[in-house]
């Protein structure tokens, strides 16, 4: 009899290691820098007063785990399995983990917890809906599992435009923000919101509890560092560019495309930023309102297009300088002349002529090197936008109802 249990547990043991390998798989997803909206949209009833004031965001390029954290990659790291819903399997996410917890399993694969202005944004990507899926609860049928018995394994459901998988419902994410019962006062940016109560930490996405009140994408919740239930899970940020976890997988970087091939392209990706550069349409203008509608309708390549920050603007254009190694072109990029601005980079610098030298397109981008519309809104109602004129190389006020270039990034 003891001889045969022995067996048993060896064989239990056995299977253990076959069904739980040591490597946890993580794939991270770049998310595009950008500016958004957070918290309660105006058609959204159902909000509670945490949801507001909505208010600006902006957000610097960072990474999220595709998934929420699997049961499996829990284990793999830490060698535990707390879940509830265990017999759910390795793929469905883990549960009953605390704050505390999630955090350490997410520095260990050298990320962190994700900020909730990084979380929201990212479940978002761009969408102005009660649900990123739309407006009516009907369309949740298509990105949230829906079983209230239990969880459901990750990555089943459709991804949204990030590739991010169940932003929404399976379970409660946790936050890194420490809790703050209103929007009022928040950061303009997507650092961590680190004042406030920090007895209690931020939950985001919902889960499977059939009341999609608590599944929408401003909804937010919050519970002690030490609390766990069958409903609290997460997923892990990092930095862009950041590939110092010892456990990182397959790595979703975005790389950049043979410029050689550049009279066929429609996009360029800058894969110093990680961000995607869509080329004009056949050098059209526009007004705001038209811009913003067509960067957000535009699905070349997948969706998730919009209009780029200033900064982002800034960052494609380049003064000879930067390619020349006689010293000769000493051209700053704010003194770049629209007239000068070439597709070719800096014909005629070497001559110190410095009105034929100019300035040029990053890895040869296509466009006029001209006004840009750019995402930033203001109050005023006749400027509501900002333009980088790459003539004088700094921003300006724009009218709404201005032809002014657009170019789109994601």
């Amino acid at each position: 009899m003891r001889l045969l249990l022995g067996l048993l547990i060896l064989c239990w043991s056995l299977c253990s290691c076959l069904e739980w390998p040591g490597d946890p798989q993580l794939t991270w997803v770049s998310i595009p820098a950008g500016t958004f909206q957070m918290g309660c949209v105006p058609q959204d009833e159902a909000c509670y007063s945490d949801e507001s004031p909505r208010h600006s965001v902006t957000v610097s390029a960072f990474k999220m785990t595709e998934t929420e954290i699997t049961q499996h990659q829990y284990y793999a790291v830490t060698g535990e399995r707390p879940s509830y819903f265990s017999d759910c399997g390795g793929d469905c996410p883990v549960e009953q983990v605390n704050w505390n917890e999630a955090k350490a399993f997410c520095e260990e694969v050298g990320g962190r917890l994700p900020t909730e202005a990084e979380w929201e944004y990212a479940a978002r990507t761009g969408t102005t809906t009660i649900y990123y899926c739309g407006d009516e609860a009907s369309c949740l049928n298509s990105i949230i599992c829906q079983n209230i018995d239990s969880t459901c394994p990750v990555g089943q459901k459709t991804a949204n435009d990030f590739g991010l998988y169940d932003m929404l419902g399976n379970v409660w994410e946790w936050g890194e923000d420490c809790w703050h019962s209103t929007h009022d006062s928040a950061p303009g940016t997507s650092g961590v919101w680190a004042d406030g109560d920090c007895s209690t930490r931020v939950l985001r996405g919902g889960w499977n509890n059939y009341d999609f009140r608590y599944v929408r994408a401003s909804s937010r919740s919050r519970n002690f560092p030490d609390s766990t239930a069958y409903y609290y899970g997460f997923r892990c940020a990092r930095a862009n560019g950041d590939t110092s976890d010892r456990n990182a997988g397959a790595d979703e970087d975005i790389t950049d495309v043979d410029n050689t091939d550049r009279e066929t392209m429609t996009f360029w990706t800058d894969s110093t930023s990680g961000l995607t550069w869509q080329n004009p349409p056949d050098e059209n203008t526009m007004n705001w309102q038209e811009a913003m509608d067509y960067c957000t309708g535009l699905s070349l390549e997948n969706s998730g297009w919009r209009l780029p920050t200033i900064t982002e603007l800034r960052s494609l254009i380049r003064g000879c300088k930067a390619i020349e190694t006689d010293g000769s072109c000493n051209i700053n990029v704010e003194d770049c002349l629209a007239s000068s601005c070439r597709d070719s980079a800096c014909d005629g610098c070497s001559n110190g002529d410095d009105s034929a030298a100019g300035c040029y397109w990053l890895s040869n981008l296509e466009g006029a090197c001209s006004w840009y519309w750019s995402s930033s809104p203001l109050d005023n109602d006749e400027y509501r936008a900002w333009v980088v004129d790459f003539s004088g190389g700094v921003s300006h006020l724009g009218k709404v109802d201005s032809a002014i270039y657009v170019r789109c990034v994601r």
